[in-house]
């Protein structure tokens, strides 16, 4: 996982979906916290799960696995939250992907001659 591109994915690019206004700091370290905790109790790296696997799969997966989570609260809430942050990194997963393409493009277009233009 990478938490420091996700924590800065989610203070910059990232807005709320009812509000449309940026996280706050500690909803940004919460959401890291939370997929952090998804990979070390699951075992597994979220990078390479979302990679393999759509989506609602994974989160379905998620919600099955909850007796492996220990709660301080209701598990129900408990592991929305936990759905909402890997939501929220698969988000930035595809955000990463889109961003690294276009900058792909861009230096094949540059490498390009224009239209008309000599090598």
């Amino acid at each position: 996982m990478d938490a420091t591109g996700f924590a800065n994915y989610l203070a910059v690019a990232a807005r709320g979906r009812r509000s449309g206004s940026k996280f706050r700091p500690l909803v940004v370290k919460d959401a890291v916290s939370r997929c952090r905790r998804v990979e070390s109790v699951l075992a597994v790296d979220l990078d390479d799960l979302l990679r393999r696997r759509k989506l609602h799969t994974v989160l379905v997966w998620i919600k099955t696995q909850r007796g492996q989570f220990a709660f301080h609260c209701d598990p129900a809430r408990g592991i929305r939250a936990l759905v909402w942050a890997v939501g929220l990194y698969a988000k930035f997963v595809d955000h990463s992907r889109a961003v690294r393409r276009r900058r792909r493009v861009a230096r094949a277009a540059r490498s390009q001659p224009a239209c008309g233009e000599r090598q």
